[in-house]
């Protein structure tokens, strides 16, 4: 079996004003950097996974 994860991107402000993003780099806001660091530790537990997709937008706050 294959598994398969998705990744979207965490909460910015322009989720919370329901605006689109599009291709958009919005910076993350803190509870976007929280949801970012609990990936990151889900990740980090030595799961394997087949394929792993993800956005290639940078997401940093403050950048």
């Amino acid at each position: 079996m294959t598994r398969f994860g998705l990744i979207r991107h965490r909460v910015t402000e322009w989720n919370e004003l329901g605006k689109a993003q599009g291709i958009s780099d919005i910076p993350l806001n803190i509870t976007g950097l929280i949801q970012a660091h609990a990936l990151a530790d889900r990740l980090s537990l030595g799961e394997e996974w087949d394929i792993i997709a993800a956005s290639d937008l940078s997401r940093i706050n403050g950048q």
